[in-house]
């Protein structure tokens, strides 16, 4: 899984302000205040993905907390009539299909 560091580093993208920011143009470690965990699921039938940011360990403990956060909040509703979940994990993202 991909880790990414967080602090007061320069993104691409827009911000909508007059203020001046200062950042870092470069992402050291050494300068970040911690790391994050993305980890993302991708379903397939709703063309939608779903991000969870953790910052405990990667581990597979991490990734199938994830899936249950998504099925509590999210699959549950949107699938009540479903008795099966199929993940495809093979990629940076698992991929969802139900029956």
């Amino acid at each position: 899984m991909l880790k990414e560091l967080i602090g007061n580093f320069f993104r691409q993208g827009k911000v909508y302000t007059q203020d001046i920011i200062n950042v870092y143009d470069h992402d050291f470690a050494s300068q970040a205040d911690g790391k994050i965990v993305p980890h993302g699921l991708y379903d397939v039938n709703r063309n939608v993905g779903y991000i969870t940011l953790g910052v405990s360990k990667d581990t597979s403990e991490f990734a199938c907390e994830c899936v249950r956060q998504w099925w509590l909040n999210h699959g549950q509703t949107e699938y009540p009539n479903s008795t099966q979940l199929l993940l495809l994990c093979g990629g940076s993202c698992p991929l969802l299909y139900f029956q």
